[in-house]
């Protein structure tokens, strides 16, 4: 009987054997490459975001530290009604720019709904800018529309929140409450820029009772301004969220499709309305309606639910001023 030679290669099964392992080895290379891979990309991703906002708030305090102090400098800060049903800040200025005919350039800066965004959520932040003009011309009057276009440009869109508070004479602290709490509005020259009839809250924090505060002549400017922004990541970066089911005005539990996604999440939005995340659970998150001044509504089941990271930044503005004296 011969024997069979197998020195010279492997059989069938040995074959498949290591074809088997090395497709396993394979598979499990090529999940750790893309995983690696995709936490890469979200880190990118994160810090393109954190850039955005780090950016805008930079923009809009270089224009405060800017602020003129002259005869001519102005500052008017206020609250304007958005289509949505909420409200946003919009603040006026008149900060130096050498490179303007007279060296002084008015800005605005004011959040708008996003006419691409179909559930009323999202928000365009806008500047506009133009060089000092005569009384014509000027933004610093009361009638000034509440979304100006003049020489506007689109700063950001993916903007859910926009808020500027004032340090009062009588702040106590930016979380202060009642009489503590930061203003809302502001206007250096009193000379009646505030237009209650956009917000109520669009009133002066001076005591006009107070000779220091109430003679004209001289514009008084806050000791510091906090600067506020929510802004979310691109459609095509983010997971969709939604609720699971219909809420009433007054509904102060909500569920969505994804609850862990709120965790530590401070506020979402649904449509023009601001919903406070008190509790985020693991199936039902508890909120408080009406956040950020904003109307309570009914939101059908599927309606998107937004959130983004808040930004803020304190900035005191160049010509600090809050006693009308000849110093």
């Amino acid at each position: 009987m011969r024997r069979v030679d197998r020195s010279g290669g492997f059989t069938l099964l040995e074959l498949i054997v290591v074809t088997a392992l090395l497709a396993m080895f394979g598979a499990l290379l090529m999940t750790l490459l893309t995983g690696s891979l995709d936490v890469f990309r979200r880190g990118a991703e994160e810090q393109d975001y954190e850039a955005k906002g780090v950016e805008i708030l930079a923009l809009l305090a270089e224009d405060l530290r800017a602020l003129h102090g002259g005869a001519r400098g102005a500052l008017v800060v206020d609250l304007v009604p958005l289509a949505s049903g909420g409200k946003s800040s919009r603040i006026r200025l008149v900060r130096s720019d050498p490179g303007a005919p007279q060296g002084l350039t008015e800005v605005a800066w004011w959040a708008t709904q996003d006419r691409r965004d179909a559930t009323g959520a999202g928000l365009v932040l806008m500047r506009a800018e133009r060089p000092l003009q005569d009384a014509a011309g000027t933004m610093m009057v009361v009638d000034f529309p509440v979304m100006p276009t003049p020489d506007a440009v689109e700063v950001a869109a993916g903007v859910l929140h926009f808020e500027l508070q004032v340090w009062a004479p009588s702040t106590r602290g930016w979380e202060g409450v009642g009489q503590g709490a930061p203003a809302r509005a502001w206007d250096s020259t009193r000379s009646g820029l505030l237009d209650s009839d956009l917000d109520p809250a669009n009133t002066s924090p001076w005591d006009f009772a107070d000779p220091a505060s109430a003679r004209p002549g001289l514009d008084l400017y806050p000791r510091s301004v906090r600067l506020l922004l929510t802004a979310e990541r691109d459609a095509t970066d983010r997971r969709p969220l939604v609720l699971a089911a219909e809420i009433g005005p007054r509904t102060t539990q909500i569920r969505v499709n994804a609850p862990r996604s709120l965790q530590g999440v401070e506020g979402v939005k649904v449509g023009g309305e601001w919903l406070a995340v008190t509790d985020a659970g693991r199936r039902i998150t508890s909120v408080r309606r009406g956040w950020r001044g904003t109307t309570q509504a009914i939101h059908a089941a599927g309606a998107d639910v937004r959130f983004g990271r808040a930004f803020g930044q304190v900035v005191v503005p160049g010509p600090w001023r809050e006693v009308a004296t000849d110093g």
